[in-house]
């Protein structure tokens, strides 16, 4: 919400220094505020820009205060990113995390199996805050996750036996084992 506040607060910006109220945008002013966007704005940070404006005007025009959306036609370059920018953290620097973890309350267990299904189990932090007690299936040889990834995507995935110790530790910790 604040990045979409942003750009409308950059389009409101744009058009008071030109004299035009945001109703009176036409596709060609709105092409010309993209074009002067360029100038400061990554092409990421301008496709988002442009996503905000234009779900914006849609709203604005399936209320009936504007008979078109002047942003709808413009389209920018696609942008792809070939690798993430996310640090690696280090075997060094996990143990010292893990280590740093208090075990003995619920909270510190808690914490460490969260920690533990992003660090081993490479989730996202949404997934792994999704997990429920169903998601974990303990069985002795192979304990795996049921995840839900981004874009909805369900997945199994086996637990790092580290992983397994530490959601078994805070289960039973907690009595969660007989909630289910």
């Amino acid at each position: 919400r604040a990045a979409y506040a942003r750009a409308l607060r950059r389009l409101c910006d744009w058009c008071e220094a030109r004299g035009l109220a945001l109703v009176d945008v036409e596709p060609i002013a709105a092409a010309a505020y993209i074009e002067d966007a360029k100038i400061d704005l990554s092409l990421p940070t301008l496709k988002q820009h442009l996503s905000a404006l234009r779900r914006l005007f849609d709203w604005w025009v399936a209320g009936g205060v504007l008979p078109f959306n002047p942003f709808a036609a413009i389209r920018l370059p696609r942008y792809s990113q070939r690798s993430g920018k996310t640090p690696v953290m280090f075997e060094d620097e996990a143990r010292a995390l893990f280590a740093a973890i208090p075990t003995d309350t619920i909270l510190g267990l808690r914490d460490r199996a969260l920690i533990g299904c992003m660090t081993y189990a490479f989730l996202r932090v949404t997934a792994a805050i999704n997990l429920r007690i169903k998601d974990y299936a303990p069985e002795a040889r192979n304990p795996r996750l049921s995840v839900i990834e981004k874009g909805g995507k369900w997945q199994r995935i086996p637990c790092h036996h580290q992983l397994a110790r530490d959601l078994d530790m805070y289960i039973e910790a907690a009595g969660l084992r007989e909630s289910g």
